[in-house]
C-alpha cells in the first residue's frame, strides 16, 4: 500500500472513495452519501486542487497494488534456498546506469505501475476558529484493509504533513462507538477532550467525540490552549 498527497487530477477518484467512504460507514460522519453524490463534479475538481497544494488544506489517498495481493497468505517470497537470481547474473548489463541521468524512479509519492484502487483516504484542514491547528476529517479505510497498516499509514502521512506546516495541534471528532477508530487516535497520542458533542447540523443526531494532539509543548503549556482547540467546529470540506 501507498499514502500520497492528492494531486488535482485525482477529482474523480476523490469522489469515488468518499462516496464509498458513506456507503460503508453512514454512521461516522455528518454528511450524507446523498448529499455527496448530488455535489457538481466541479465542487470534486476544486477540492482536489485545494487539497493538492499549500498549508491549510490536504487529502491523502491509500492507493493499494492493482490486481490480486502480492503473494498468496502464508507463502513466503521465493520458495526456500532459491537464489534471487541465477549465480553469476548481474543485476544489470555492465555500464548501464540504473536510469538516465537525472530521471527520477517515478513520480514523488507515486508507486511503481499503473494506479492501484484507492482503498482510504484522510482529509486535513485548518479550522477557520483555531487556524494554529490543524483538524482531520473524512478518515476512512475500506474493510478489506482493516486489521492492517493502512490507518497508521494515513494517519502517519496526515500528521507528517501537519508538523511540517507547524502547527500547534490537531484535533478531530470521533463516533465514541467506534472503538477501533479511538484505538487508532489513541495509539498516535491523541486524547479525548470535553465531553461527546451532538453533531450540527445532523437530523440522524450522530455523536462525537473530540479528541485532540498536541504537537507544541509551549503552546499547550499555554493556559487558553484547551480553549482554542476547542473552538467550534464548522464544515470546511469543501
Amino acid at each position: 500500500m501507498n499514502v500520497r498527497r492528492i494531486e488535482a487530477a485525482d477529482a474523480e477518484r476523490l469522489r469515488e472513495v468518499r462516496l464509498a467512504a458513506l456507503a460503508d460507514a453512514p454512521d461516522s460522519f455528518w454528511q450524507t452519501l446523498a448529499g455527496e453524490r448530488a455535489r457538481p463534479f466541479a465542487d470534486w475538481q476544486a477540492r482536489a486542487a485545494r487539497n493538492a497544494t499549500g498549508d491549510a488544506h490536504a487529502t491523502f489517498l491509500l492507493e493499494r497494488a492493482p490486481g490480486l495481493p502480492e503473494r498468496a497468505p502464508g507463502l513466503p517470497e521465493r520458495a526456500p534456498g532459491l537464489p534471487e537470481r541465477a549465480p553469476g547474473l548481474p543485476e544489470r548489463a555492465p555500464g548501464l546506469p540504473e536510469r538516465a541521468p537525472g530521471l527520477p524512479e517515478r513520480a514523488p509519492g507515486r508507486p511503481e505501475g499503473a494506479p492501484g484502487p484507492l482503498v482510504g483516504m484522510v482529509d486535513v484542514h485548518r479550522p477557520s476558529h483555531a487556524p494554529e491547528f490543524r483538524e482531520l476529517a473524512a478518515m476512512w479505510v475500506a474493510p478489506a484493509v482493516r486489521g492492517t497498516e493502512a490507518a497508521d499509514l494515513l494517519l502517519g502521512a496526515a500528521l507528517g504533513w501537519v508538523r511540517e506546516v507547524g502547527a500547534v495541534g490537531v484535533r478531530l471528532w470521533v463516533v465514541p462507538t467506534n472503538p477501533a477508530a479511538v484505538g487508532v487516535y489513541l495509539r498516535h497520542g491523541f486524547r479525548p477532550v470535553g465531553t461527546v458533542e451532538e453533531a450540527v447540523p445532523d437530523e440522524a443526531g450522530k455523536v462525537y467525540l473530540p479528541m485532540l494532539l498536541a504537537l507544541d509543548d509551549a503552546a499547550a503549556a499555554e493556559p487558553t490552549f484547551l480553549e482554542r482547540a476547542q473552538a467550534p467546529w464548522t464544515d470546511e470540506s469543501g
